[in-house]
């Protein structure tokens, strides 16, 4: 083999294995971005539950809350009716109540303070 033939098969082989060396960066360049968007995806869908979980947890504190305040203002008809006292529900709680049922999202508990506060003492 004569020297100029064997530069030529050795600068071949260089040029092989940096064009498989560029291809195998190319295709790793492509799975990071792939890989990438994925995990961008999950992280997008994890706020998205997050948020949504924390709107349910809200929500949830915000109908117990109300549980609770109906609780209060109905346990005194409940109390006379077991004993067979005549029911009587005073004009505080029946203010509660009614605001309550006609308005009910989270206006109505703001209505409910608004009503309290005027039974506050001053």
């Amino acid at each position: 083999m004569s020297p100029d033939t064997a530069l030529v098969l050795y600068v071949i082989g260089i040029n092989a294995a940096v064009i498989a060396l560029l291809r195998s960066r190319i295709i790793a360049r492509r799975r990071i971005e792939t890989l990438a968007g994925e995990l961008a995806k999950e992280r997008t869908a994890h706020a998205a539950t997050t948020a949504a979980g924390a709107a349910d947890s809200a929500e949830r504190k915000r109908l117990t809350a109300r549980l609770d305040t109906l609780t209060t203002a109905l346990t005194p008809i409940v109390v006379r009716a077991r004993t067979g006292w005549p029911l009587f529900i005073s004009r505080r709680d029946l203010a509660t109540v009614t605001l309550l049922v006609e308005h009910p999202g989270p206006d109505g508990e703001q209505l409910v303070h608004l009503e309290q506060s005027f039974h506050r003492p001053a």
